[in-house]
């Protein structure tokens, strides 16, 4: 497949802007956490119940951004926050050019298919995509993909009051970024090509 010049040019763009992407491969909406996402923790057989939110948080105002979720009560080091499913939607992240859901996805890979058809896309229920990202984290996400279920634990003591956050990977912003870059030029190469199949 041929790329007009014009996106070939603000991918040149982007190259010098972000030297590290010269010869490397950018995934977006891609699990990249600092966090692995492990199957250490994954139940031999589906589990009747899930936790859902607990008690001890709820969505607030965040100086961070929007929402974001708050501990109501202290929280101790690696306590079960949440337990939620995730949604395993129909279409593959290749397909999916919308830069608001790509904020709220996550990434299920199986390498044997991701490079014929892209990996698949899972959509947190409960308030897994309501959890805000820092550097240093007080949170972190874990992923039982068998049976598509998210949890989030505490990483260290959690105050009443504060705002409990995740990480979404080293180059999530970068990547962003460049995503909505091209997410641009692309919708915009379709109306021109839509406005002149109607001439």
């Amino acid at each position: 497949m041929a790329f007009p010049d014009h996106l070939l040019q603000k991918l040149q763009d982007l190259q010098n802007e972000f030297p590290a992407l010269v010869n490397q491969t950018v995934r977006f909406g891609e699990n990249v956490s600092i966090q692995p996402t492990t199957t250490e923790l994954e139940p031999k057989k589906r589990p009747e119940r899930l936790m859902g939110p607990s008690a001890k948080i709820q969505v607030r105002l965040s100086p961070i951004h929007g929402y974001g979720i708050f501990a109501v009560t202290d929280i101790d080091q690696d306590e079960l926050i949440e337990e939620s499913l995730l949604l395993e939607l129909g279409l593959r992240n290749r397909l999916i050019s919308d830069p608001v859901i790509k904020d709220y996805i996550f990434i299920k890979s199986n390498p044997e298919e991701v490079h014929e058809y892209g990996s698949k896309v899972l959509l947190g229920l409960g308030y897994l995509g309501i959890y805000n990202h820092q550097d240093e984290p007080n949170a972190a996400k874990k992923f039982d993909f068998l049976h598509n279920i998210g949890r989030i634990y505490a990483r260290r003591p959690i105050l009443a009051g504060e705002e409990i956050v995740i990480t979404y990977g080293k180059q999530y912003f970068r990547n962003r970024k460049i995503f909505y870059g091209l997410s641009q030029q692309v919708q915009q190469l379709i109306l021109k090509t839509d406005e002149n199949e109607k001439i």
